[in-house]
């Protein structure tokens, strides 16, 4: 209930603000977590896609569906990068997420080829390195 007093009201303007401002000083660190858990998703999915690109390379392989997988694979990753520039340890994440889109482009060329061996052995290249970034995330 809102007193219409002119002292009162004023009073509680000034809580109101005070209390906003108290909330935007927490906000920072919540917003950093919030960095943090989007740059791991981020990773996780790209874990996840290029899961599914072994999964199509698998006894009934399926070259052109892992490809696409790849490339997908690749575009999360570079999402991934993008959300995880303001992480304390990005020049780590960044180096492993690199690694990982190198390893994602030879997989996909593999897989054009159809040659699902050297496919396989790139993605789980990619897999080891999206777990290290992950870890530093």
């Amino acid at each position: 209930m809102l007193i219409k007093t002119g002292i009162r009201k004023t009073a509680g303007m000034i809580s109101v603000i005070a209390a906003t401002a108290a909330l935007g000083a927490l906000a920072t660190p919540a917003h950093a977590a919030s960095s943090a858990s989007v740059c791991s998703s981020r990773i996780t999915t790209a874990n996840s896609l290029n899961s599914s690109a072994i999964k199509a390379d698998e006894p009934r392989a399926d070259p052109a569906a892992a490809a696409v997988y790849n490339i997908k694979t690749q575009k999360e990753i570079k999402n991934a990068v993008s959300d995880c520039r303001n992480e304390s340890d990005a020049r780590a994440i960044k180096t492993y997420l690199d690694s990982a889109t190198q390893h994602a482009k030879r997989a996909e060329v593999a897989n054009k080829a159809s040659k699902v061996t050297d496919a396989q052995a790139a993605q789980t290249s990619v897999k080891s390195d999206l777990g290290k970034a992950l870890a530093a995330a």
